[in-house]
């Protein structure tokens, strides 16, 4: 006969539990998620055919490219326009982006082809401003050599004190809130911080009072092109009313596990970055080119992104122009907030975090899109009212960006078993599915074929491959040992 619950000791309670969690079958972790190419079609027509070329040219994978020009495309932008999406809501042009690969996999290459178009324009501005700072050293010559008008805002001199130059700036790499507040108050437009490797950015604060914590903060407001209040010793206070920074940049995979701590998981740093991180590729030889007259479209391009003006309010004071979705971009936006807020509903944590932020991010590459199209002079309805088509364009991105999101999500929380696992599998994969003991030993370096036995038998205890017998080649000899992932046909050895 059962005794009462309320009879039975802890020790008892305790032991059924122990019971109950030995019964349980372990959950099973998903299977990983494979790589899905970037819906290049989605992106306006100029723009796609160059980062085409550019992939074509180098070998690496489109995303390299397409995922630092889009942080370019966004400030070139910048705070001259913003997309409301209801009363309370308005998106700016702020994008920030990481493309994710080993040392080795053409991230510096893509980043060059990204930013060549901005680049060339600051190279061009940067020369104005040397001209227009001899043009000052001039007129301050000729005012000493003037006494009468040294420093003189009389009527009677020409002009009064020469206006000092100030540098037009597009991309920065200083990466220290204090600078690039002096540098956003001299452009307003906003700018682009531009990273080869993040690995230092992630670790601003390392060495200052509090981890950095108001360091943080500025950039999470800096993502939203919000504003900026800095109280300095000695200067006084600077206030930037759209403090606008997009990020491109790239890291590689282990790193990345190392410097996204917990902490810029919790504030949500890092939900706030679009990723990429597509497989190696093998290395070929390229003579392809981009197409110089693409290049000058792009260039073309992004002189009249630059060329975008802030509006000015009541006060006189500059402002983003704001776009409205016109009534059937609406009703897709609707629909798809309602969709992604359904989704968000199977995910926790640093994941769900995440997808909020794409929800938002699915606007703003919408604004990049629709003004790319408008700049570039395709017809569109209504140049003030953002449409359908880019829409749809920024909606399909965005689910792209969270597919992969999420694979790159489940790649940084790998055990380090189940990441030399995968290394494995994607290596014979490479090798169209199977390898044989061979072929492992000198692929591994293994001393011995025993000890190359013994590391593809972890793939095969852990179900994710079979072991086959490979026949004898044309020349006769003894057959040999392979082993095939699931899912692929086993092959011969062709190891010369």
């Amino acid at each position: 006969m059962c005794c009462n619950p309320s009879e039975r000791s802890v020790e008892t309670i305790l032991e059924d539990i122990e019971n109950l969690v030995e019964a349980t079958e372990p959950e099973p972790r998903p299977k990983s998620r494979a790589f899905q190419p970037f819906p290049v079609s989605e992106l306006p027509n100029d723009v796609r055919k160059y980062v085409v070329q550019c992939a074509e040219s180098s070998g690496y994978d489109v995303s390299f490219v397409v995922l630092p020009l889009l942080s370019t495309l966004a400030s070139a932008i910048g705070n001259s326009t913003r997309i409301a999406l209801n009363s309370e809501w308005e998106a700016p042009s702020v994008l920030w982006t990481v493309i994710v690969g080993e040392s080795g996999t053409m991230k510096s290459p893509a980043l060059k082809h990204a930013l060549k178009p901005i680049r060339k324009i600051q190279r061009a501005r940067f020369k104005e401003y040397r001209r227009e700072c001899q043009e000052y050293e001039r007129q301050i010559l000729e005012s000493r050599a003037s006494p009468s008008c040294a420093g003189s805002k009389d009527p009677s001199c020409a002009s009064g004190p020469p206006t000092k130059p100030v540098a037009a700036r597009f991309c920065v790499q200083d990466t220290t809130v204090e600078a690039l507040m002096v540098t956003l108050e001299q452009n307003p437009k906003g700018v682009l911080l531009v990273k080869d490797e993040l690995s230092g950015w992630f670790a601003f604060g390392t060495y200052k009072r509090g981890g950095g914590k108001d360091d943080v903060a500025h950039w999470l407001q800096m993502y939203d092109a919000d504003e900026l209040i800095n109280d300095r010793k000695g200067s006084g206070t600077m206030y930037i009313p759209y403090g606008a920074v997009s990020i491109a940049g790239g890291i590689q995979p282990n790193v990345l596990k190392r410097v996204i701590g917990q902490e810029h998981r919790d504030n949500g740093l890092f939900a706030r970055f679009l990723i990429a991180d597509p497989p190696r590729r093998a290395k070929q030889w390229r003579e392809a080119k981009v197409d110089p007259a693409l290049s000058m479209e792009m260039d073309l391009l992004f002189e009249n992104l630059c060329g975008l003006k802030m509006n000015l309010n009541e006060q006189g004071e500059q402002c983003p122009f704001i776009l409205q979705l016109n009534p059937g971009a609406k009703e897709l936006w609707v629909q798809f907030v309602n969709e992604h807020g359904r989704e968000q509903l199977d995910y926790t944590g640093d994941r769900a975090a995440a997808l909020v932020k794409l929800e938002g991010a699915a606007a703003r590459l919408a604004l990049i899109h629709f003004l790319v199209r408008v700049v570039s002079g395709e017809s569109v309805a209504d140049p003030h009212s953002v449409d359908e088509t880019s829409v749809r364009a920024g909606i399909r991105m965005a689910r792209w960006f969270k597919d992969e999101m999420l694979r790159v999500y489940d790649l940084q929380a790998e055990s380090d078993e189940e990441a030399d696992l995968r290394t494995m599998r994607e290596l014979i994969e490479r090798r169209g599915g199977a390898v044989s003991i061979r072929d492992w030993q000198r692929l591994r370096s293994h001393p011995t074929s025993a000890e190359a036995r013994e590391e593809l038998s972890v793939l095969v205890d852990a179900g994710q491959a079979e072991s086959f017998k490979i026949p004898p080649g044309p020349n006769g000899g003894r057959r040999s040992d392979g082993v095939c992932l699931n899912g692929f046909q086993p092959h011969s050895d062709t190891t010369p």
